[in-house]
C-alpha cells in the first residue's frame, strides 16, 4: 500500500495536476501548429535540412507524448490515493462509532437488584468483548494505513491534521 501513496519527491498535488492538465490542453494546440508548420517547412527544404528538421520534430513529439503519459500516470495515482483516503476516513469513522457504542455500553449505570437489567448489560458487554480481537486488527490496519496516508504529498495540512486527530481519537478510545 505504501506504493499507492508514493514517496517520490516529484509527486504532484491535486491542484498542481489540474494546473498541468489545463496547461497541456493549451499547449496541445501549439504542438499541432508546430507539426503542421514543421511539415510544410520540411516539404520546402533541402533533403539534409529536411532530415534534421524531421528528427527535431520527431524528438519534440516523443518528449510531448512522454510528458502527457507521465501526467496521466500521476493523475491516476492521485485519483487512487484520493479513493484510498476516502475509504480510510470512512472506515475510521465506522471504527470510532463502534468504539463509542462500546464505551456507552460499558457506561450503562447498573441498578442494584434489577437482575434482568444486569443480564441484559452483561450480554451486551459479552458481545462487545467477542468483537475485541477483530477490532484490534482493524485498528492496527487503520493505524498503518493512516500512517502511510499522513506521508502522502497530496494531503493538505488541514486534511493531515484532521486525519491525525481521528487516528489519535481512535487509539485513545481503544485504550479507554
Amino acid at each position: 500500500m505504501a506504493e499507492q501513496f508514493g514517496t517520490s519527491n516529484n509527486l504532484i498535488t491535486g491542484g498542481e495536476a489540474e494546473e498541468l492538465h489545463d496547461g497541456i490542453g493549451r499547449q496541445q494546440t501549439v504542438i499541432r501548429t508546430l507539426n503542421i508548420t514543421g511539415e510544410e517547412i520540411i516539404e520546402q527544404s533541402l533533403t539534409t535540412d529536411a532530415n534534421v528538421l524531421r528528427e527535431k520534430l520527431g524528438s519534440l513529439n516523443f518528449r510531448w507524448e512522454e510528458v502527457c503519459r507521465q501526467l496521466a500516470e500521476r493523475r491516476k495515482r492521485l485519483e487512487e490515493e484520493k479513493n484510498i483516503l476516502s475509504e480510510l476516513q470512512e472506515d475510521l469513522n465506522e471504527f470510532i462509532l463502534w468504539l463509542e457504542e462500546a464505551d456507552s455500553i460499558v457506561g450503562i449505570p447498573l441498578e442494584l437488584g434489577n437482575e434482568q437489567q444486569l443480564k441484559d448489560s452483561l450480554e451486551k458487554v459479552k458481545l462487545r468483548v467477542e468483537e475485541l480481537p477483530p477490532h484490534k486488527g482493524i485498528l492496527k490496519r487503520l493505524t498503518e494505513t493512516g500512517g502511510i496516508a499522513l506521508g502522502s504529498t497530496s494531503l493538505n495540512p488541514e486534511e493531515k491534521h484532521k486525519l491525525e486527530n481521528r487516528l489519535k481519537e481512535a487509539n485513545d478510545l481503544w485504550i479507554k
